[in-house]
């Protein structure tokens, strides 16, 4: 199965503590200048990474490539959400912890 994007866990049974994931887990460095801004001029030239758990490899192609890696009964799973920019602020408690929350758009159709 391939993700586009990230998926949200909505059971409280696969929450990710649940199934041997950390946090920590999902930490990593990404530079600003790797984040696209804009979606791609041609779509079908977006990176595309693939992660290969059997030979632990990582190979960096393009999405154009993804009949290499699809075979007959995979499930391929398409994301069409987009990003709005739109972050709030704020601190909480006597300790002022500091909170972001990422605001999501809805359109109805």
């Amino acid at each position: 199965m391939l993700l586009s994007s990230p998926t949200v866990i909505a059971s409280h049974r696969l929450r990710p503590e649940n199934i041997g994931m950390r946090l920590e887990d999902f930490d990593y460095n990404l530079p600003k200048e790797l984040i696209a801004q804009a979606p791609s001029l041609k779509r079908d030239e977006c990176r595309l990474m693939v992660l290969n758990r059997a030979a632990d490899t990582i190979e960096h192609k393009h999405f154009y490539d993804i009949p290499d890696y699809l075979h007959e009964g995979d499930c391929l799973v398409v994301n069409d959400s987009r990003v709005i920019p739109a972050r709030l602020y704020g601190t909480k408690g006597e300790d002022r912890r500091s909170y972001r929350v990422f605001v999501d758009q809805t359109t109805r159709g």
